[in-house]
C-alpha cells in the first residue's frame, strides 16, 4: 500500500519515528495498528506477524523443505 502526503507532514512523519528509534515504515505501521485497535477494528492481542507481515516460517528460516 502506497499513499502521498504533503512534504511538511513527511518531515512530521520522519521526526516523530526517529524520536522512537523507529524508521518511518515502521512508526506509520504502528500508528495505524493502534488506530484500528483503538476503533475496536482489531483484537487486542494478534501474532506480530499479522501486523508485519512477515511469514512464519521466514521467521524460523524455514524454506518449507522437510
Amino acid at each position: 500500500m502506497g499513499f502521498r502526503v504533503p512534504p511538511r507532514i513527511k518531515d512530521f512523519i520522519f521526526q516523530a519515528a526517529k524520536s522512537e528509534g523507529m524508521d518511518a515504515s515502521e512508526w506509520l505501521r504502528k500508528v495505524v495498528v493502534e488506530e484500528l485497535r483503538k476503533r475496536g477494528v482489531l483484537p487486542l492481542i494478534l501474532m506480530s506477524s499479522d501486523l508485519t507481515g512477515e511469514d512464519k516460517d521466514e521467521r524460523k528460516g524455514s524454506n518449507g523443505d522437510s
